[in-house]
């Protein structure tokens, strides 16, 4: 019988350790959600009423997504969060929000429309997201972005 010398059994464990690794990626590439906000909110879902009489309105353009953000809760209430982290690069930027503490009204994903973000729509998201990363790019009309979520 052949005993093992001790440089195999050393490659033995860094493969080991190395294998388990990548499961441990795996794992977190896996648990990872993407959100996707709508890119726009269509010219024909936006109605204007109680203007006045004399003022006829006409809406002819979408309005564009322009920021997202976890929220505290649903949109009524008003939880913007705090705290959270920013990375800017040439091309694009990002902000991370940590999501782990008591949130009793549920944690909510809210995407902003309009250069003023006039228009929102939130969408409730799993309790079990600790981190939500959102990359930012500029879009192709004036006042867009196209934004990238992905959260643990």
């Amino acid at each position: 019988m052949r005993i093992p010398s001790p440089l195999w059994i050393r490659s033995t464990r860094r493969l080991t350790v190395w294998g388990s690794s990548i499961f441990v990626a795996h794992a977190a590439i896996a648990a990872a959600q993407q959100i996707d906000c709508p890119a726009a909110i269509p010219a024909a879902s936006i109605k204007v009423i109680g203007v006045p009489a004399e003022w006829q309105p006409d809406v002819t353009k979408p309005l564009y997504l322009h920021a997202a953000a976890p929220i505290d809760g649903p949109p009524g209430k008003f939880g913007e969060l705090a705290e959270f982290t920013t990375h800017r690069g040439k091309m694009e930027w990002s902000y991370t929000y940590p999501l782990e503490g008591n949130f009793p009204d549920g944690k909510w994903m809210q995407c902003a429309y309009g250069a003023m973000n006039e228009v929102t729509l939130s969408k409730k998201i799993d309790d079990s997201v600790t981190k939500c990363k959102l990359t930012y790019r500029k879009g192709k009309n004036p006042a867009q972005h196209e934004i990238q979520i992905l959260c643990q």
